[in-house]
């Protein structure tokens, strides 16, 4: 009976130890998922602050060619050349 208690606990230990060795390897997949979904949430916030640049060019591009055309018709006003259409104010 007694080599039988060493026999247990070598099997005891070798169980335990290939538990840990299947959560150790869980652990790491989960890692190694949040690492590829961290890289693919910085590529991709990177392409959103450039499409939000070029989303900025041209809201100050309408903007500048909006501002002309007003300049344009108040212009024209002054001048008694253009008769107002029924939708521009």
């Amino acid at each position: 009976m007694s080599q039988k208690k060493p026999v247990e606990m070598n099997a005891s230990v070798a169980s335990a130890t290939e538990e840990q060795t299947e959560v150790v390897e869980k652990i790491n997949q989960n890692i190694t998922q949040i690492n590829d979904l961290a890289g693919l949430s910085a590529d991709r916030s990177r392409a959103i602050d450039g499409i939000s640049d070029s989303l900025e060019r041209y809201a100050k591009e309408l903007e500048n060619r909006t501002g002309k055309f007003n300049l344009a018709v108040r212009f024209l006003r002054i001048r008694g050349d253009a008769r107002p259409h029924p939708t521009i104010s």
